[in-house]
């Protein structure tokens, strides 16, 4: 992968990072205050080890605090501790969110829609990597926007969702024949 590839994955991860995890600290609220510790336990071990994947140190030492405090299966956090894990995971979301709202430009996409030929020899590329599971398909996101009714297709390859990815896939190349 090149550095612009390298960076749209990057993206890609940060993104899904604040989708799957932006309710995740009421979710672990929510249990302790329902008395699942065990579920405020997991929620926690998960933003631990997401935010050791994304180097937020600050964040992984908070959650690991609160996650030893509930590994007993009691709640012997203080709302202190909760507070800073708090403020650590809105510091970390409002980081991100930040980071994924600067575009990354694209020199290299065509300008226009791609014709019937040119758009199944992406979808051929496209295959093949989404067959060997290669991070490379997310190289090929820019120009599969030229391909219309793409849309469903990109989102799965934003979530790495590979075998519903090559099903729309298959769908989409329906739509063209040379």
């Amino acid at each position: 992968m090149d550095i612009t590839e390298d960076l749209k994955l990057q993206q890609i991860l940060i993104k899904n990072f604040i989708r799957n995890n932006k309710d995740k600290l009421n979710e672990i609220k929510n249990a302790i205050e329902t008395g699942d510790i065990e579920l405020a336990h997991r929620l926690t071990h998960n933003i631990k080890s997401n935010a050791g994947q994304f180097k937020k140190k600050d964040l992984q030492e908070a959650a690991e605090i609160v996650e030893r405090l509930l590994i007993t299966g009691q709640n012997l956090t203080t709302p202190e501790q909760i507070e800073t894990l708090e403020t650590e995971f809105n510091s970390v979301i409002a980081e991100m969110t930040l980071q994924v709202s600067e575009p990354l430009s694209s020199t290299n996409a065509p300008a226009g829609p791609l014709d019937a030929e040119s758009a199944l020899d992406l979808l051929d590329r496209l295959e093949q990597a989404l067959r060997d599971h290669e991070y490379d398909c997310i190289s090929l996101i820019d120009d599969l926007h030229l391909i219309p009714g793409s849309d469903k297709l990109i989102g799965q390859i934003e979530n790495f969702d590979f075998r519903h990815a090559l099903e729309s896939l298959s769908e989409l190349r329906g739509n063209y024949t040379i």
